[in-house]
C-alpha cells in the first residue's frame, strides 16, 4: 500500500503524462481524449497545481486541460486570476470556457467578483451559461 508521499509522485506522474497526451499531435484523438478524461479525475483533488500546469500550457494542450477543469476541477475564479496570466487572446477564451462549463452552482456566487475584475471575460462567460441553460442548446433540426 503506498503512502501518502507516495501517492502525490504518482499523481504529479499522472497528471505531467495526461497533460502530455492533451497536447500531443502525433497521438489519435481517443488516446487525447482519455488523457483529458483522466485529467479531469486527477483534478478533482489537485485543481490548482492543474491549473498552474494550464496557465503555462501551449495552445495545444490548453484545451485538454480546460476541459478537465470544467468537469471536475474545484474552480475558484479568485484563484484562477491570480494563477493564470490572462495576455493572451487563446488564454482568455479556454478560461471562459472553463468557467462557463464549469458547474455552475460551484461559481454562482463569486461570478460578480469576475466583473469587477474583467468585464470582457465576465461577459463571454455568462454569454455561455445563458446559450448552455437555454431551450435550444442541443436543438437540432429533423
Amino acid at each position: 500500500m503506498p503512502n501518502g508521499r507516495a501517492f502525490k509522485t504518482d499523481v504529479s506522474f499522472l497528471e505531467k503524462l495526461a497533460i502530455g497526451a492533451c497536447g500531443t499531435k502525433n497521438v489519435s484523438q481517443e488516446i487525447r481524449a482519455e488523457a483529458a478524461r483522466a485529467l479531469a479525475k486527477i483534478s478533482e483533488n489537485n485543481t490548482e497545481k492543474v491549473l498552474e500546469q494550464f496557465a503555462s500550457a501551449d495552445e495545444i494542450t490548453r484545451p485538454g486541460i480546460a476541459w478537465a477543469l470544467s468537469k471536475r476541477g474545484r474552480l475558484d475564479i479568485r484563484k484562477i486570476i491570480d494563477i493564470v496570466p490572462l495576455d493572451s487572446i487563446d488564454t482568455r477564451q479556454w478560461v471562459a470556457f472553463m468557467l462557463g462549463y464549469a458547474e455552475h452552482n460551484q461559481l454562482i456566487g463569486k461570478i460578480e467578483d469576475l466583473k469587477n475584475i474583467d468585464s470582457e471575460l465576465y461577459f463571454a462567460v455568462t454569454l455561455l451559461w445563458k446559450i448552455i441553460s437555454s431551450w435550444v442548446y442541443n436543438l437540432e433540426e429533423v
